[in-house]
Formats: C-alpha cells, structure tokens, sequence
C-alpha cells in the first residue's frame, strides 16, 4: 500500500470509529421556529433540529450551546468527551446543546431551496433562532433557575455567529469561546492563498516551489489541445474537456485544483490530517520535477480522504445544474447552495489568486465567482451586490476593528487560512475580550478532541482558556 492510500486509510478508519459510537446520552429534539423572525403577521413555522446532552449537567444552570454553521450537525460534536467542549462541561456540570443552522442538515423551513425561500435565510434570521432557542430552552430545562447561564461556542461561520450574537444579546449570555471565528466578511478574500503560500513556506520552501512551478506547467497545459487531453486523462476526467474549450470548464477545473491544496492545508496538523511537510512529502514523493503528477499526487489525496466521486466532471454547465437544484435531493448540494447564498449577498468569502504573483498563478478570479453567484441565482447577484451585502455586515457587526462584545474569547491558528478574517488583535481587558493565536494551528485546531493533536502550543492555550472559562462561570454566579 502506497503512502497515500496510507493516509486515507488511517482518516477512514478514524471516521469508521466515529460512526460506530452510537452516543447514546444524546438526545435529537425539534424545536419550532417563525420562518420569519421579524415580521410578526406573518404566523409560518418550522421545526429546527438540535441536540442535547445532558451526561454532566449538575442542576447549576450553566448551559454550553454550540453554534451549527454551514453544515448539519452531528452527535459526535457534543458525544465525544475527548472534545474540549466535553471536557469542560464534565468540569463545569454543564448541559450542552447543539443547534442546527436553518436551510442546512435537517433544518428546512421549505420544501425547496428556491430564491424566494431564501428570503429568509439570512444571519440576522439565524441570530433570531439562537435567540429564540435560548428563551425556548429556558422555559424548558431551566423554569427552577432565575438566570440561566449560557456559554456559546462555534468554529469558523458558527463561530461568527456566535461571536455576534454575545455582542448583539449579552442580556442572554455570559460568555462566548469561538474557534476561526470569520466576523470580517470580505468580498475577495485572496487571503486565504495568500496564507496558503505562508504556510507552504513556512514549513518547506522547496516544496513551495514545486507547487509554484507544478501549477504553472498545470496551467499551461490548458492552453493547447495535446495539453487539455493530457489533464484528461491524468485527472481522470468523466470525459475531456470539449474543443474548443469553454473558458468556464477551464476556470472551474483550476478553482478545484486550489481548493484541493486549501482542502487539505487548512486542516493539516488538525483534528483531521497530518501536517504540511508530511503532506509535500506524499505530492512530490521524490519526484519533484514531474509537475503535473505533484497536482496529480494531491489531486489523489484530497478524494481518498473526503471521499470523492470516481472521476471529475470538467463541466462548469452541469455544476451550475447541481447547484439549480432547488429540490435539495442531494445534501452536499443543498448545503453549498445555501452557503453559496449567503456568501453572494451577505459574507463574501469568495477565495481568488488576485493577491498578485502567487505560487497559485492567476487561476481563480474574483470574475469566476460573480458570475457563479449570477448563473446559479440571478443577474442582480452581481460583484456590486456582494459588495453592499458585506458593507453591510460590516457595518452591524463591526468586524474585527470594531467588535463591541464582551466575555470573549478569540482563538485562531497561525496556520489558518482562514486567519485574515479573524479577531486576531481584539484583546481588551477592559471588556474582557482576548485575541488567542496558536503558533502553528490550523483551521478550528482548538476545538479537536484533544487525543488527537500534538501541538505544544496547544495545551497551553487550552489552559489560558479554560482559565477564562472559569473566570466567566465564576463571575456570574
């Protein structure tokens, strides 16, 4: 068995594991919700999915609720008690709670996801669901306590949400610990590989360079008819692109192959994959010089370990199809619609190589998805209205200049891609808000079970906010 199968093996059978532990002690409620939270005429409901587990609650009245973000949740988030959040709710006597996101997982308040049920899905809706639920749990678990106290949790969008529902709904709340929160919405965020490049640098130079010079012989390869065959062939494409090509066909594949790099360095060294010298080690696999089969080793990784469909299909046409869905029958699909929505008119995080010269090339423009959001909703979700979305969102959240919560603490990694949209600099004591960074840590690295990940850095951040923890509970007894 060769290196890569190694390590998609070992990420499987870890899955495996998971899937085996049934996490009996959790409970799947439904809880009903407005469709609409701020119009009071009208009367429509839904029924929105949470889970609870109740192993440790000691009657203090302490509650931890973790934010669901653009992904259905699973019981393995509040099952596993090597999970930090775990740890400190056996140490706290915590009841823990995990809500599920409207229009993702099981969570719909429509029978399809067309535009004019996407009316309602917005942040500011999804802030009015954590509060309702938060009141609705009260009644529920907690009529003999005079104030309950919650704690909020979430990584990356759930941490952003999180995070400005503590600023919005302190009366709720008494803290809030976020992992990669992204409270600074931006239209293109080339940052993230810009920060992919810093990563690859930091940890092996070299391999760097044969990614730079592998995605330019990449690149290159799909300006000529012998080229586009060869990719084909060795990306084992469904069928090869059509000839001539069609400029989107191109564009898409090249937007596969960054995310196929951010796929896995976003996570590396986390909860989920090896580090990135581990990771250049298994592309180049002492064949530096062969390009194409560098993106072609990585290509291959990425959909060993999440899995992906047998070969690719090029079509930029048939994607828009699958994301035109509105019956949501597939729900890897239904979810990247629902996010794809909100990032066209609300949080941006359109990932591009436009930060100049990159070791990605120019493959991915901010064009390519301007023209994704028009394609698969409409004309009007053009460039300029993404951009008034995120002015907005700025402007009543204030971003990481101007956060105005208190009780809150910010945890990035060094290695986070995602870092640039991040608290990384809002510590004030004063209010007590704390900007945490881990020397090395990837995407929501904090939030891994702990048996997991050995990164020094880590246990003693862990502490720093465990302190927190106690120091919040503790204040408001």
């Amino acid at each position: 068995m060769n290196k890569n199968s190694t390590i998609a093996t070992n990420i499987l059978q870890m899955q495996s594991e998971a899937l085996k532990n049934t996490y009996q002690e959790i409970k799947t409620d439904w809880i009903t919700q407005r469709i609409d939270n701020f119009n009071p005429n009208d009367k429509r409901e839904f029924e929105q999915r949470y889970m609870s587990n109740l192993e440790f609650y000691n009657n203090s009245g302490l509650a931890f609720l973790k934010i669901g973000g653009e992904k259905e949740i699973s019981k393995s988030r509040i099952g596993n008690t090597m999970n930090p959040f775990q740890i400190w709710a056996k140490k706290y006597g915590a009841a823990c709670f995990y809500l599920e996101h409207r229009f993702f997982g099981a969570s719909q308040p429509f029978e399809d996801h067309s535009m004019e049920s996407y009316k309602y899905l917005t942040v500011n809706q999804a802030l009015a669901d954590i509060k309702n639920f938060i009141v609705q749990m009260n009644e529920m678990f907690f009529l003999d306590i005079e104030k309950p106290r919650w704690i909020l949790f979430g990584g990356s969008y759930g941490g952003a949400l999180a995070a400005w529902f503590r600023e919005m709904n302190e009366e709720l709340t008494i803290a809030a610990i976020v992992s990669s929160a992204v409270v600074q919405a931006e239209v293109d965020y080339y940052d993230y590989t810009k920060n992919l490049e810093y990563v690859l640098k930091e940890e092996n130079a070299p391999c760097a360079e044969t990614i730079r010079l592998s995605i330019k012989a990449l690149i290159e390869k799909t300006y000529t008819v012998d080229g586009r065959a060869e990719l084909g062939k060795v990306f084992n494409m469904c069928e090869p692109f059509t000839e001539p090509p069609i400029a989107k066909d191109i564009q898409f594949f090249l937007a596969n192959i960054l995310y196929t790099f951010g796929g896995y360095i976003q996570y590396a060294g986390g909860c989920r994959l090896p580090d990135v010298s581990y990771f250049c080690d298994l592309i180049t696999d002492g064949s530096e010089t062969d390009y194409i089969g560098v993106i072609w080793n990585a290509w291959k990784i990425y959909d060993q370990i999440f899995q992906s469909e047998e070969c690719f299909d090029p079509s930029y046409e048939r994607h828009l199809e699958d994301l035109s869905d509105i019956t949501f029958m597939d729900n890897e699909f239904a979810s990247y619609r629902s996010w794809l929505w909100l990032c066209c008119t609300e949080l941006g995080f359109f990932i591009t190589t436009d930060n100049g010269k990159s070791i990605f090339g120019s493959s991915v423009s901010l064009d390519y998805h301007a023209d994704k959001c028009m394609d698969v909703f409409d004309v009007q979700y053009d460039t300029e209205r993404a951009r008034t979305g995120v002015r907005n969102t700025l402007r009543t959240f204030g971003g990481y200049d101007n956060y105005k919560g208190t009780n809150t603490v910010f945890v990035s990694g060094s290695y986070d891609p995602w870092k640039s949209a991040c608290c990384l600099n809002c510590t004030d004591i004063t209010r007590n808000v704390y900007s945490v960074i881990i020397e090395g840590g990837s995407h929501c690295v904090d939030a891994c079970p702990v048996d997991f990940i050995n990164l020094p850095a880590l246990n003693d951040y862990r502490t720093f906010i465990d302190e927190k923890l106690e120091m919040f509970i503790a204040e408001n007894l």
